[in-house]
This record gives structure tokens, C-alpha cells and sequence, in this order.
């Protein structure tokens, strides 16, 4: 593996931020940290983390983070860049960062312009085939930033030897060593890591007043937290109205557990079962040969 001769070190803060005893305390600590990693960081920029750096790690990363991005996002893709470098500066084949787009052809003349100077400075995007763009309908929101995670899930089996997939979006800044020091522990800790789920667990309502007739509800809606279902009797007798079919969530907060998108990590092992049995990882290697 790659080393570095740099250094970094950091004072310890007051407590770990999962100790932190509500969420109000949580965001104190974080920037807490986040005021101390600045203070801490070298006073020369950290060494690009590009493709022949990675092409020359002797292992596979133990993440592949994959940032569902829109094409005029450059700011905030170079924002996570910089961060990516200064984080891993002492251990850049730990982690892969892949910024993912959709298929040119959605793209107008503008924003193939920009994805096309980018790609060619840093060739860490990838465009898939998922909608994406400005045009009405199919513009960097609910339906394209679904499909581009779909497709960067489908994409990873075939392009990356890691051990865990990651998907988040270019508003969320993940601190890379911790994700990957909890995940090798977990690989150390559980029967099957290659089938481990790790992510924002939060508790919402199920929407069933979008369900069709007859069917189940497929979304979640409400506000959401991450302190647990309410405790209070008189609050959990109301969700308990709202989830009857044809109702709405109102102001619900939970009570259900529910998978937050902001943060996903799948094991290789599950999203090779998922995706191996019906071609789709042979889809996957044909998207890969097609990249812009």
C-alpha cells in the first residue's frame, strides 16, 4: 500500500460524538471537531488523491463512496475533494471517491461543457445511465437522485474490488477514517460483514395516504429523528390513528425504524446476491464501457 511521510495529529476531544447525550449536544461536538480538524490540518495542501494513486494500491479499498451529484454541483464536488485529501492523506487507498452523474444525453450544452473539464482534471466522475440535468421532469431531484443510486449501486459490483459500497449526496461530508475504521471493525466483529447494512437509522411514518388501493405504502413521510420512537402514550395512540390506511402523517415522527438515504454502506456480498442472479452486474459492465 501507498504511504505518506506526512504527520497529522489532533488534540482528543471532551467525549466520542455517539457518547453525545441528545442531538443538540451531537451538532455542539461536531463543530467542535470540525473547528479542530481546521486548526490541526497541515499548512501545505495535502497530495491530490487521483486515479493513478489509487491504480497503484497494492489491496482493494475498504470503501468505494459513491456522491450522487448534479453536473453544476462542481463547487461542492471540489469542497469533498479537498476534504477527501486531507483526510486520507496518511492512507489514500482506504477509501475511493466516485462523483456520480447521469447519461451525457441528459445533459444540456452548458453542462456537458462542465462535466467534460472536470472529468478531465480529476476523471473521478462517473455518468451513468439515470436521468439527470436541468430539463422539466427529470432534473437532479427525487426521480434522478433514485435513479443515480441505483445505478451506482449496479455500477460498483463490476467497477471496484471494495469490500463496502457507499452512498450519499454532495450536501453530506463524511469523515472517511471514521466510516472506515467503524467498517473494519465490523468486519472483525460479525459472522458476515459482506451482508452488513450500515447507515442513518431514523424513525418516520410510512405515507399511507400515497399507497394505491390495495397495495402497501412505498415511502416515508413525516419529520424524522434519531432519539427513538415517542415515549409518550397520548403521542403514540395518534401515530397509531395516522398509520390506518388513507390517512396522513400530519406532524408524525416516527414511530417506525427507517433507513435514512443521507448515509447508505452495503456489503459486497448482499449487492452481489442482489445483483448477480438476473444479468444485472453484466448491465452494470456494459454501463462501465460506455462512460463518458
Amino acid at each position: 500500500a501507498i504511504q505518506s511521510s506526512r504527520t497529522h495529529t489532533s488534540r482528543p476531544t471532551a467525549m466520542p460524538l455517539e457518547d453525545a447525550p441528545d442531538r443538540s449536544a451531537r451538532l455542539r461536538l461536531a463543530l467542535h471537531i470540525g473547528r479542530q480538524l481546521a486548526k490541526d490540518a497541515p499548512a501545505e495542501a495535502p497530495r491530490a488523491i487521483t486515479a493513478d494513486v489509487v491504480a497503484r494500491c497494492a489491496a482493494p479499498p475498504v470503501l468505494a463512496v459513491g456522491v450522487i451529484s448534479a453536473p453544476r454541483n462542481h463547487e461542492r464536488r471540489q469542497r469533498m475533494r479537498d476534504m477527501r485529501d486531507l483526510l486520507l492523506a496518511e492512507s489514500p487507498c482506504a477509501a475511493t471517491m466516485t462523483f456520480v452523474l447521469g447519461h451525457r444525453s441528459m445533459l444540456n450544452a452548458e453542462e456537458r461543457l462542465i462535466v467534460a473539464a472536470e472529468s478531465a482534471q480529476h476523471g473521478d466522475l462517473a455518468l451513468l445511465d439515470a436521468h439527470d440535468g436541468s430539463k422539466p421532469g427529470v432534473s437532479h431531484g427525487g426521480r434522478a437522485v433514485a435513479e443515480k443510486a441505483l445505478a451506482w449501486l449496479i455500477h460498483s459490483v463490476a467497477a471496484s474490488r471494495a469490500a463496502f459500497v457507499c452512498k450519499l449526496d454532495d450536501d453530506t461530508m463524511p469523515h472517511l477514517p471514521n466510516l472506515v475504521a467503524d467498517l473494519r471493525a465490523l468486519q472483525s466483529e460479525v459472522p458476515n460483514p459482506s451482508f452488513a447494512y450500515y447507515g442513518v437509522h431514523v424513525y418516520r411514518m410510512w405515507d399511507w395516504a400515497s399507497a394505491e388501493a390495495g397495495g402497501e405504502p412505498n415511502a416515508a413521510c413525516g419529520g424524522h429523528g434519531d432519539d427513538g420512537p415517542p415515549q409518550q402514550s397520548s403521542t403514540l395512540k395518534r401515530l397509531y390513528r395516522l398509520s390506518r390506511r388513507g390517512q396522513r402523517c400530519e406532524r408524525a415522527a416516527g414511530p417506525f425504524p427507517f433507513p435514512d438515504g443521507s448515509l447508505e454502506i452495503v456489503g459486497r456480498g448482499a449487492l452481489e446476491a442482489a445483483l448477480n442472479p438476473r444479468g444485472n452486474l453484466g448491465q452494470s459492465r456494459a454501463i462501465s464501457r460506455n462512460l463518458g
